[in-house]
């Protein structure tokens, strides 16, 4: 799954890569982009699933990219601590597999795509998808009223991940709600904007209304079915698998 996932996020990464060299190389301005760069964000829980995300997507990146930046210091930061002792077998599979590894919960880091090369732990404004934790990515934008609040980079959001979403609950779900409400607004600044290429529908502040929402959990919740009524306001509707429960089961 955490591969089908990666493949999804870069290949809507690559698309609007290559749409905008492709214009670059003509000297054209087709209005195909949003505010700012970044248009994938990937939420998660703890770092070692940021990890197992990250390599699945390097993994998966075309031969054309022969370099990523900053590639160990990356995983040196999310490898498990040195000294954490290890998770008890008498602990059930499930227990094991969501907290094995590094169990940080304050983590952002973006990651920009070249025509050769990817680089981690790009700034925010130059990434083009964001991988991080609800308490990581809250205290990186700040919170309403702050002098540093900084939150324009989240306009031109396309594609939003929540992985393991039910985990999100046991944390402080109040920062999740905070991001979740930032995403898709309009900027506070042009910064360097070019307008000529914005979309007509994120001028109107309709890209909500056209974001692509996953949102990933092992059981339902009252709060997780209330972000989805309310953030998950595609054009298109919403879809919800659920699992099926046989009788004496």
């Amino acid at each position: 799954l955490m591969r089908a996932l990666a493949l999804h996020t870069l290949q809507h990464v690559l698309v609007v890569t290559r749409q905008r060299l492709r214009a670059a190389q003509k000297g054209t301005s087709p209005a195909d982009q949003g505010f700012t760069r970044p248009t994938v964000l990937v939420l998660l829980p703890f770092r070692s699933h940021a990890l197992a995300f990250v390599k699945a997507l390097l993994e998966l990146l075309p031969d054309a990219i022969e370099q990523v930046e900053n590639k160990a210091r990356f995983l040196s930061d999310f490898a498990q601590r040195e000294g954490e002792p290890p998770i008890p077998r008498a602990k059930p599979e499930d227990y094991r597999s969501m907290f094995e590894g590094n169990t940080d919960d304050c983590f952002r880091c973006g990651l920009r795509l070249s025509r050769k090369s990817a680089k981690l732990y790009a700034a925010f404004y130059k990434a083009d998808l964001v991988v991080a934790s609800p308490l990581g990515l809250r205290l990186g934008v700040g919170g309403a009223g702050e002098a540093r609040a900084d939150s324009d980079w989240l306009s031109s959001i396309e594609v939003l991940l929540l992985l393991h979403a039910d985990v999100f609950l046991m944390q402080n779900w109040a920062h999740v709600a905070r991001v979740l409400s930032l995403l898709n607004a309009t900027p506070s600044e042009t910064r360097d904007t070019d307008f000529s290429r914005v979309r007509p529908y994120a001028l109107d502040g309709l890209s909500g209304r056209l974001r692509q929402t996953l949102l990933l959990a092992a059981h339902e919740a009252p709060e997780l079915r209330a972000l989805a009524m309310r953030s998950c306001r595609n054009a298109s509707g919403r879809v919800a698998a659920l699992p099926e429960h046989g009788v004496g089961c």
